[in-house]
């Protein structure tokens, strides 16, 4: 029973990591892509303030200058944002579970390989063979998808992920502001 077993799985592990490694890769191209344009969204968004700034003289030689920020922010625009994110994420979340299947097929064929190899006397190279090449293209495939993933963290997440913090910071400042605004106004009534 466990003989057959794993000559099934002789059979499949191998095409198996190839067609996951093919999925992979479509998860990888549609991943860059949707994180691409939520990059693109997030610094639209991060551009739309307005900045005034006014320069007084003073005295001789001496000048002050003031920069004001005035917030023109789209909440709504931004809440559409963090929903879409969340949603489409799903993709790269995918993506970056998926490099982990290859170590574990990798690990599987080996330890098949491995029975084959000692419950065969005479196939005993067969069963090394699957050994190794599963392991071979497991690792292989998962260093490389691993690769990928990290220049995806570092161009697109990380800037995506930022532009969220500066955004939501922004947010809590407008919403004190807005409460010191209303208590002001509560108060010369």
């Amino acid at each position: 029973m466990m003989k057959g077993l794993c000559e099934l799985l002789d059979v499949i592990i191998n095409p198996a990591i190839i067609v996951v490694a093919m999925v992979e890769f479509v998860l990888l191209c549609v991943s860059t892509w949707i994180m691409s344009k939520f990059k693109l969204r997030i610094s639209k968004l991060n551009r739309k303030e307005l900045k005034k700034s006014r320069i007084k003289k003073q005295a001789k030689g001496v000048v002050e200058k003031t920069i004001e920020l005035e917030s023109n922010r789209d909440w709504e625009e931004f809440d559409q944002f963090l929903e879409d994110y969340q949603k489409q994420g799903c993709w790269y979340s995918a993506y970056s579970l998926i490099i982990q299947i290859f170590t574990l097929l990798g690990i599987l064929g080996t330890v098949v390989g491995l029975y084959l190899a000692m419950s065969n006397g005479q196939d005993m190279y067969q069963g090394v063979e699957l050994a190794l090449s599963t392991t071979i293209l497991g690792i292989l495939y998962a260093v490389i998808y691993k690769i990928f993933d990290i220049i995806i963290v570092s161009v697109f997440i990380n800037y995506i992920e930022d532009g969220i913090n500066r955004y939501e910071k922004i947010y809590e400042i407008d919403n004190e502001d807005a409460t010191v605004k209303a208590v002001m106004e509560q108060e010369t009534y």
